[in-house]
This record gives C-alpha cells, sequence and structure tokens, in this order.
C-alpha cells in the first residue's frame, strides 16, 4: 500500500496551509508532512500512528501544537470494505473479520449486526465516501483516464469512492495509449475533476517502472526537529514546486541522484502505441 503516493499533492497543501482536514490513509506515511505540520483534524487509518510517536518528531510536533488529531482505526481489510462500500454505493458492506477485536468497541462506524439470511453474527463497516481524493500514476490522458500499475492497494475504491478526483501524473499521453491498454485504467477521464503533470510526483515513495524509492533520507530527516525544519524550509517550503524540489535536491546530494533512482528499461505490458 505505500506505493506511489501522492507526494507532490501533499506538499502543496502543506504550502497552502490547507487545514482541518479529515484524511483517510492506508498509511501514516502518505500523511506524515500533514501530521507534523497540524492540518489534521481525523485520521482514518488501518496503520497505527506509533510509529510517528516512537521514530520520528512529527506527533510529538503536532502535540505542541495542540493539533492532535482524532483517530479512528480500523483493519486493512475494514478500510478496504469502508472504501469500496463507497463505491458501490451502498451504505455498508458486512464481514467477519472485525469481530472478536477492539475495533468494535473503539470506532462508532463499526456495528454487530445479524444476517438477515442466517442469523449468524457479522460486523457491518459503514461506507467512507471522501469528499476529494488525489492519486498520482505513471500516466493519463488530458481527460484525467489514468493509467496505473503495480501495487494497487486501495487504489481502485478508494479513488472510485470519492465525490470528486483530482489525478497527478508523471506524463500525460494521448487518449490512444489509455485506449490500447485499457484494463489498466483505475479511473474513467469523466469522474476527474483536475489534472497535474507532475514527473517525480510520487517522491520519495517509488512509482512502478517509474523510479525507486528514497524513503529512508525523508524519514531520517524526520526524526529530529531542527533537521525536519531545514528540510521542510528547503525542499518543500522554500520551492514553489515539484520541478524545483528535485532541482534542489540535485544540486545538495549530486547530479546522479536521479539517474540512481530512475528504472531503466522498465518492463511495461503494454506495446508501442505511435513511437510513445
Amino acid at each position: 500500500m505505500q506505493h506511489g503516493e501522492p507526494s507532490a499533492a501533499i506538499h502543496e497543501i502543506v504550502r497552502q496551509r490547507i487545514g482541518r482536514l479529515t484524511v483517510v490513509s492506508a498509511l501514516v506515511h502518505s500523511v506524515a508532512l500533514l501530521l507534523g505540520e497540524g492540518l489534521i483534524r481525523k485520521l482514518i487509518s488501518a496503520y497505527l500512528i506509533d510509529l510517528y510517536e516512537k521514530e520520528s518528531c512529527l506527533a510529538a510536533r503536532a502535540q505542541r501544537q495542540n493539533a492532535y488529531p482524532e483517530l479512528e482505526e480500523l483493519s486493512h481489510y475494514g478500510l478496504s470494505l469502508a472504501l469500496l462500500a463507497g463505491q458501490m454505493g451502498v451504505p455498508y458492506l458486512p464481514t467477519r473479520s472485525q469481530l472478536g477485536s477492539d475495533y468494535l468497541k473503539n470506532n462508532p462506524n463499526l456495528r454487530e449486526i445479524a444476517c438477515p439470511f442466517g442469523g449468524q453474527k457479522l460486523a457491518a463497516v459503514r461506507a467512507l465516501v471522501p469528499d476529494v481524493g488525489i492519486l498520482h500514476t505513471q500516466r493519463c490522458d488530458p481527460s484525467g483516464a489514468a493509467h496505473r500499475w503495480g501495487t494497487l492497494g486501495m487504489d481502485v475504491m478508494g479513488i472510485n469512492a470519492c465525490k470528486k478526483i483530482i489525478i497527478t501524473t508523471e506524463k500525460i499521453v494521448s487518449p490512444d495509449i489509455i485506449r490500447f491498454d485499457p484494463n489498466r485504467t483505475i479511473v474513467p477521464g469523466f469522474r476527474v475533476a483536475a489534472v497535474a503533470e507532475v514527473p517525480w510526483g510520487a517522491y520519495p515513495l517509488h512509482l512502478a517502472g517509474c523510479y525507486n524509492s528514497d524513503l529512508p533520507a525523508f524519514s531520517a530527516a524526520c526524526r529530529d526537529e531542527s533537521v525536519y525544519q531545514a528540510y521542510l524550509a528547503r525542499y518543500i517550503l522554500g520551492v514553489p514546486d515539484r520541478a524545483s524540489m528535485m532541482s534542489q535536491l540535485m544540486a545538495d546530494r549530486g547530479p546522479a541522484l536521479m539517474e540512481r533512482l530512475r528504472i531503466r528499461q522498465p518492463i511495461e505490458a503494454h506495446a508501442v502505441v505511435n513511437g510513445s
């Protein structure tokens, strides 16, 4: 699930100080900066936040700002079902997987129910329908019809559960390329409200077929308050966009950084179309 996260979009949210957010995220790595900057009001997550309490300064930073978010937890499968219910347009989906856990005691959006057919005990997972979903993809056409491959996690049900969709992408391509390989189309263009071409938009996370992860460097920057502040000032608040950030990183760490991370000769499942 920690693949191709919309890091460039998250950086822009930090620059614009868009706060009081309710964030739905399978893993907290994708929202670490929003947590540290006190921009999250409520976090609906399938991953315990204590990783950031133990291994970084970001949770403590949020606490000092009196901006530690309200937490609502499910299992990974539980969150998948909540988003799938949102995608399907039904109020909930039943499961057995949450039964016997403390999730039902602590999450008001999980309820114990009886099967209407056999009477057996089930858990009802309430649908999640986020206002806005942001997805980073390898490519899309100008309408927003987007191809994404590699590990998908909750991407399909997550993005399609949302009322409005923003796509950031490595490359905007011809609609012919999208139509040629339709099984990779994770979201249709008519559902998309906005598209932005943002090369390296998932960095420091990896993106299948494009580049490898540089997450250890980011994680190291989040362990100490002074190092984090310097990272934020230099690479996020101190630059206007993703291209400027990557240029600054190459200036600081050497021009070979991007070549070291870039995947050479990626194997893709589509044939060449019009030389693209």
